[in-house]
């Protein structure tokens, strides 16, 4: 269960369950804007594209969160390596790793798999596809080998 939340100062119950699953090891990957920042603009729909991707193919136990620095003092994260913002950063017990790299969607979403240890949810039900049985010749060629090569050919006796 991949958890997304956008954490805003005055919503305590998604502040309380961010708690929780910060308190129950979960891995958190989070992003803490500034909303006057320019850079913060830039990075929420790339964060938030991402993230919706993450839910819509991604399963696992993580926490996706954007968070509000005016929330940040509600949440149990660590707030003093925070320097600047946006802050990229994913917390695992008593882990922490900074994200340094380019603010594109789609390394953001890389960070967010290999940090938040997410697999692709691959749904059942589909049908396997069915391998051709096939035959190596005299030559090393290899061919397909049908039902009707299979049959021997009779000849018809002549009266």
């Amino acid at each position: 269960m991949v958890k997304i939340f956008r954490v805003l100062p005055n919503e305590t119950s998604k502040i309380n369950e961010v708690n929780e699953f910060i308190a129950g090891k979960y891995p958190v990957v989070s992003a803490i804007y500034m909303p006057e920042c320019g850079h913060c603009k830039d990075l929420i729909p790339k964060w938030n594209a991402a993230s919706q991707q993450i839910q819509d193919g991604y399963k696992g136990n993580a926490v996706i969160a954007l968070v509000h620095m005016d929330s940040l003092n509600s949440l149990q994260l660590p707030k003093d390596k925070i320097q600047g913002y946006p802050h990229i950063m994913s917390y695992h017990g008593n882990r922490e790793h900074e994200y340094h790299g380019e603010r594109s969607k789609q390394n953001l979403l890389d960070f967010m798999i290999k940090n938040g240890k997410l697999t692709p949810n691959i749904r059942g039900g589909a049908r396997k596809k069915r391998r051709s049985r096939r035959t190596i010749t005299k030559r090393g060629k290899k061919t397909r080998r049908n039902k009707k090569t299979k049959r021997k050919k009779t000849r018809r006796k002549r009266c």
